[in-house]
């Protein structure tokens, strides 16, 4: 379960994107820095 704390900033920090998104932390940071090797499903997963 992720812990419910934000940055001082108020994003979302890489570990609640990709517990929302069902996915794991290397894939939710391959999906925001554009790597090309992420699955459509998991790119779109983690960009809702």
């Amino acid at each position: 379960m992720v812990e419910q704390r934000r940055r001082s900033s108020g994003r979302p920090t890489l570990d609640e994107v990709a517990a929302l998104a069902g996915v794991g932390r290397g894939t939710a940071s391959r999906v925001v820095n554009g790597s090309p090797q992420v699955s459509a499903e998991a790119r779109e997963a983690v960009r809702r």
